[in-house]
């Protein structure tokens, strides 16, 4: 039970820090991002103390398309 406490306040404590209630917190942990804009998830990022940084640049030639990345560091 204390493991499932501790999990519990943390959720709380990220909750408060991003504006959101417990059950959005763990829609998002569970990863059920239909509710949440892309603008929204930003915000959450910023508000736990992370940087976010955009990068858009040409595609090779050897590509017709662009492509997505994203990477966690």
């Amino acid at each position: 039970m204390r493991v499932e406490h501790a999990a519990h306040g943390a959720k709380m404590a990220a909750a408060t820090l991003m504006g959101l209630d417990q059950p959005k917190v763990s829609h998002l942990l569970r990863g059920r991002l239909g509710g949440f804009s892309t603008q929204r998830l930003l915000e959450c990022l910023t508000a736990l103390g992370r940087d976010v940084e955009i990068v858009v640049r040409p595609a090779p030639k050897s590509r017709k398309r662009g492509r997505m990345h994203i990477a966690a560091a």
